[in-house]
């Protein structure tokens, strides 16, 4: 089996990573939709990572949890944002342009818009300037928060937060997976690996914000608010998250059809 290990290309993931060592296992990077489609091809590149959670429900055959590492988030996280020119409870029989990166952040704002507030929607990967709404993720949520305000968007709403209020639950966008044909030494020392690279990350997150914040050129302050905000490590709430999440996302048979699939 290869050793390749799953790396989400986002500010989010830089405490897992921060000192990671490349010669016993190299990086594969990417955003979450691109490394779910790789660790669910059939020739096990991937042996384990953070993957969307979404994307795993469809993989559990082939991968389990390793340990309880996860990101996720609470009340507030500006990583995920639908920029609209009405209040969400008004987007109703719209078109949600939605980022080519994602699936669970997809299936977030399917749930919230069908579920919370009965509205209907079409969703459409890509984003087009004639779009009544958008979804934006990750780095590129972080700089449209932080940064100044896209021309003609009136409202930014941030999805974790809607969930939030609404189920008053953590909301899981992935956590640590591993390949079961991985042998059990194997997978001994790769979470030996893992818990010395996120305690040395989590112990420089200074060191990381600098470094991001020169990369995304939004201020460092944020960028360190951000990364202590979320949620590394599932705990029973976050488990109940987890949960309620899959159950509403199936009710709607996620993933919906999505116009214009890349």
């Amino acid at each position: 089996m290869s050793r390749f290990v799953a790396r989400i290309a986002y500010a989010n993931t830089e405490p897992f990573f921060f000192n990671w060592p490349l010669h016993e296992y190299p990086l594969v990077s990417g955003v979450p939709r691109e490394l779910a489609k790789t660790a669910g091809s059939q020739n096990d590149d991937i042996l384990a990572g953070p993957l969307p959670i979404v994307e795993m429900w469809k993989m559990e055959s082939r991968f389990e949890p390793l340990e309880n590492w996860c990101i996720a988030a609470r009340e507030f996280c500006p990583s995920v944002l639908l920029l609209s020119r009405r209040p969400i409870s008004e987007l109703d029989n719209i078109t949600i342009g939605v980022t080519l990166e994602s699936s669970t952040s997809v299936a977030l704002c399917e749930v919230i818009l069908k579920e919370r507030y009965g509205n209907r929607i079409t969703i459409r990967r890509g984003l087009e300037r004639d779009d009544e709404a958008w979804l934006v993720i990750g780095d590129q949520a972080l700089r449209i928060f932080a940064g100044p305000r896209l021309g003609g968007w009136d409202f930014i709403t941030d999805l974790t937060n809607e969930w939030w209020d609404w189920q008053k639950l953590p909301f899981v966008f992935a956590r640590w997976v591993v390949n079961k044909n991985a042998p059990g030494d194997e997978r001994a020392h790769l979470t030996g690996i893992v818990r010395k690279s996120f305690n040395s990350g989590m112990d420089s997150i200074y060191s990381i914000s600098l470094y991001q914040s020169h990369l995304l050129k939004i201020p460092v302050q944020f960028i360190s608010e951000y990364l202590r905000g979320l949620i590394y490590e599932l705990g029973p709430q976050e488990e109940a998250g987890i949960k309620k999440f899959r159950s509403l996302a199936e009710k709607f048979q996620f993933p919906s059809p999505i116009l214009s699939q890349v």
